[in-house]
């Protein structure tokens, strides 16, 4: 397989449907921000730490825009 390989992550604020799993999609979770890090098996990179400081951030600046 190839050796390199890119993933994109970023933080966004959605209206949510009823869940129905799909063949694609089986499980969906929502998580506080207190537990972010922690629920992701990622947690401990950078870019999670980095990904809920720019959200956090962006909810506080920009809140009831």
């Amino acid at each position: 397989g190839p050796t390199n390989y890119y993933q994109a992550r970023y933080w966004v604020r959605v209206d949510l449907y009823p869940f129905e799993a799909t063949v694609d999609t089986v499980a969906r979770q929502l998580v506080d921000p207190a537990v972010f890090l922690s629920t992701l098996a990622w947690g401990e990179a950078l870019a999670a730490n980095v990904i809920l400081q720019a959200g956090l951030h962006y909810e506080q600046e920009y809140a009831g825009s």
